[in-house]
């Protein structure tokens, strides 16, 4: 029998204007919001499996996404245990905190027994390194089919090329990750700022309310 225990602590979704982190502290709250962001995004595919069916979850967005990969979905028993504040000052830290563990609550795993021989670990592990030497295989053969292909070109010139063209593919893909992370950050700001609003403009009716009581009961003396 085999399994493993994995303890992460989630804190340090603090916004930088308010814990006036500068530096190095405010790029390593950077990265941290970005990777609970990406978390969040994991939870909320893996919601939508379990009400819609498959779903294409996110795990390699980030390292946190990754060790979690276990914890999140398969064969094991996941706690996440979420802490908040009862100052009136911390409420939508409150709130947003609560919302990221409703979230999770929507996930369902599946413990069982993990029991395995030695025999059963040296096929699993021949198993691996047959498919990916398939891989290797497979991506040999797609380079010479590129290298046959640009063989009118002087051989360092089409190395340059394919070289250039990688660099090039990489960079869109960079940006367009980078792109959806900040869109999704900018939703996330956009729910906290109207769910602040809403809660003004139900202060200021309440106030409002109050003081045309406070008129009717003036008037009626």
């Amino acid at each position: 029998m085999q399994g493993k225990l994995a303890l992460v602590d989630l804190a340090g979704s603090e916004r930088a204007s308010e814990a006036n982190s500068g530096g190095q502290k405010l790029r390593d709250g950077a990265n941290i919001n970005r990777s609970l962001l990406a978390l969040a995004n994991c939870i909320n595919a893996l919601g939508k499996q379990q009400k819609k069916g498959l779903a294409y979850v996110p795990y390699r967005n980030s390292k946190l996404t990754r060790i979690l990969k276990d914890g999140l979905s398969g064969n094991s028993q996941t706690v996440m245990v979420a802490t908040i504040s009862p100052s009136d000052s911390q409420y939508h830290h409150t709130v947003n905190t609560l919302k990221y563990a409703d979230r999770a609550k929507e996930i369902k795993t599946h413990i069982q027994k993990n029991i395995g021989t030695i025999d059963t670990h040296v096929s699993d592990y021949q198993r691996m390194i047959d498919s990916l030497q398939i891989e290797v295989c497979r991506l040999k053969k797609e380079l010479a089919e590129k290298e046959s292909q640009l063989s009118i070109k002087p051989a360092e010139k089409a190395a340059d090329d394919e070289l250039s063209w990688l660099n090039i593919l990489s960079s869109e893909t960079s940006e367009n990750v980078q792109e959806r992370i900040n869109l999704q950050k900018a939703l996330f700001e956009l729910e906290e700022t109207n769910l602040h609003n809403r809660t003004e403009l139900q202060d200021l009716d309440d106030a409002i309310a109050k003081q045309q009581v406070n008129i009717a009961a003036y008037a009626t003396f």
